[in-house]
């Protein structure tokens, strides 16, 4: 199997065990074969993506100013991943900085809403 053969993954970057779980059920009703990869923090998701080859998404629960070209964004991006950041920072500065933003409380429709759209996105921008 080659790598282009192989699922594209999701990352859960949430020190919150029981959301981050809420979120990787959701991910899973939605892609049921693809990875999904939960870890409590940024430098856990920066150490760990260093394993992974391919992403479709990350949650990532971090400040948009502390995000932006961050080694971990650098990481997700040239795994051509997409972006949802969760937390009080990202609800309040996430949109206006150009970041999609998962808001609280969320329901599992709202999660598969985000997944739906990056699926879209990466269509449009394979047939450009």
């Amino acid at each position: 199997m080659t790598d282009e053969d192989r699922p594209r993954g999701y990352l859960i970057a949430l020190r919150h065990t029981v959301v981050a779980l809420d979120l990787a059920q959701a991910v899973a009703d939605f892609d049921p074969t693809a990875p999904v990869l939960i870890l409590p923090g940024p430098a856990e998701a920066l150490s760990a993506l260093s394993q992974v080859t391919s992403l479709a998404l990350a949650f990532v629960a971090e400040a948009p100013a502390a995000f932006r070209g961050s080694p971990l964004e650098a990481a997700i991006r040239a795994r051509g991943g997409e972006v949802v950041l969760l937390g009080e920072a990202a609800e309040l500065e996430g949109e206006t900085m150009g970041y999609a933003v998962l808001l609280r409380p969320f329901t599992a429709e709202n999660v598969a809403a985000c997944l739906t759209e990056a699926a879209a996105r990466r269509t449009r921008m394979a047939l450009s």
